[in-house]
């Protein structure tokens, strides 16, 4: 290679890498809610020995932790806090919406919701999802809202909860984040792998992201808070 096309070529690269920082730069989340669920959060039980989201290796290898450190970056004073959202997964025709408001002060920036794989009926799931968005928005006006689609593909009722999430997204402008091309045997966790000293036998454990796959879903929620900074 020539010398000029060599130092070109370095060029080149550090422009590309100066862009991406500075794009990532941009980024200043003060305040954020997540709102999911066993992906998000999940506590200690027989089947999984973690406080954090299932299945990474460890808390900060975590999606939502991920993103903290990524917010941490442009602010020391950047806090979340996480609401789990499994039960109205469970029950969403019954469930109490002001449970949610603890987790809200009103002044967030940005709340997260990741949810969908664990709803075993979809009578009235546009409706409840519509109205869980609402409510939502209530408690933090001012918010920037990212809606996720599902990891998992084994979830019931894929399509058509995808499908909801995503018109129920785009009625009440929030941003959309795919994440459902993520579930690939990389990025899933595994039968007989070690997190926290304790082997995963029960496969709906290891049906959650793994450290790769947690890697992935803030990788798509950093890439599209990038595109709207």
């Amino acid at each position: 290679m020539k010398k000029i096309d060599f130092i070109f070529c370095i060029l080149l690269f550090l422009l590309f890498s100066c862009s991406c920082v500075n794009k990532r730069e941009r980024i200043k989340i003060n305040k954020w809610v997540v709102v999911g669920n066993s992906i998000t959060w999940h506590p200690i039980n027989e089947n999984w020995s973690g406080e954090w989201g299932m299945a990474a290796t460890s808390k900060e290898n975590d999606y939502v932790h991920l993103l903290d450190a990524v917010f941490k970056q442009n602010s020391d004073s950047s806090s979340f806090k996480i609401s789990s959202a499994v039960n109205w997964e469970i029950d969403h025709n019954n469930f109490d919406l002001k449970y949610f408001d603890s987790f809200f002060d009103g002044d967030e920036e940005l709340v997260i919701v990741r949810l969908g794989e664990n709803p075993q009926d979809i009578n009235n799931y546009e409706k409840n999802f519509t109205k869980l968005i609402r409510y939502l928005k209530g408690l933090s006006p001012n918010a920037k809202f990212i809606i996720t689609d599902i990891f998992m593909s084994e979830a019931i009722y894929l399509k058509e909860k995808i499908a909801i999430q995503k018109r129920v997204c785009d009625q009440e402008r929030c941003i959309w984040v795919p994440i459902n091309h993520l579930d690939t045997k990389r990025n899933r966790n595994y039968v007989g792998n070690v997190v926290n000293d304790k082997v995963i036998e029960n496969p709906t454990v290891a049906n959650h992201p793994g450290d790769k796959g947690m890697e992935a879903i803030a990788e798509a929620i950093i890439d599209v808070l990038e595109d709207i900074e």
